[in-house]
């Protein structure tokens, strides 16, 4: 008790703090254990995956907006004006020229989905393979 307070004990707030906490329980998950070859397969498998760059994307892409613009100007000229053959021939080369990097762009795209696909499966493989419970394999 203090004796420079005039209140008696039953008069002195008491801060009262009341906290709750949750204590979420563990989660038990299948642990795979592999072989360390298998392991070391699938990573330098990985890192072997190049990403697909956006450069014939956006050589197509650029190569279609000359294209477009030398037709425009190739339409806008007089029939018997020189330059209107030579931007037709022009805008006919960049047709092919973006024809041709749609193409590889899409060749690209598909080759490295393709190695992606099949690195999944082997891991896929790996796991069916060690694991004894199969109800939740996917």
């Amino acid at each position: 008790m203090n004796p420079y307070d005039s209140r008696s004990d039953s008069q002195i707030p008491v801060p009262c703090f009341a906290v709750s906490l949750e204590i979420p329980r563990p989660i038990t998950e299948t642990a795979v254990i592999i072989p360390e070859s298998n392991w070391l397969r699938l990573v330098s498998r990985i890192k072997a995956i190049e990403g697909v760059g956006p450069f014939f994307h956006t050589a197509a892409g650029a190569l279609a907006g000359f294209m477009f613009s030398a037709f425009i100007a190739a339409s806008t000229l007089p029939r018997g004006d020189p330059n209107s053959s030579t931007l037709f021939m022009a805008a006919i080369a960049l047709l092919v020229c973006t024809a041709l990097c749609s193409i590889f762009a899409y060749r690209q795209k598909q080759a490295s989905s393709g190695d992606k696909s099949d690195i999944l499966d082997e891991m896929r493989v790996l796991r069916n393979r060690f694991i004894v419970d199969q109800e939740d394999s996917t």
